[in-house]
C-alpha cells in the first residue's frame, strides 16, 4: 500500500509515525519519543544512566 501524498511531502519514503518540529522532521518512533523527552521532558531522560547503555540502546535504533 502507498503512502498517501500528504505523508510523503513530509517524508520522501512514506514513513510513519512522522512528526516535524521546527525545521526538524523524525520518523521512527524510537528517535521520535527520545526527542520528545530529552527536548521536552524538563530535564528528565528516557535513556539509562549509563554511558555504555546509553550508546547501545541508540545504536540498536539504527538496525
Amino acid at each position: 500500500m502507498l503512502a498517501p501524498a500528504s505523508l510523503r511531502e513530509v517524508h520522501p519514503l512514506g514513513k510513519s509515525p512522522v512528526i516535524t518540529d521546527g525545521g526538524l522532521t523524525l520518523a521512527e518512533s524510537g528517535a521520535i519519543i527520545e526527542y520528545l523527552v530529552e527536548g521536552y521532558g524538563n530535564g528528565v531522560s528516557s535513556l539509562p544512566t549509563g554511558a555504555g547503555t546509553r550508546r547501545y540502546l541508540r545504536a540498536s535504533k539504527l538496525k
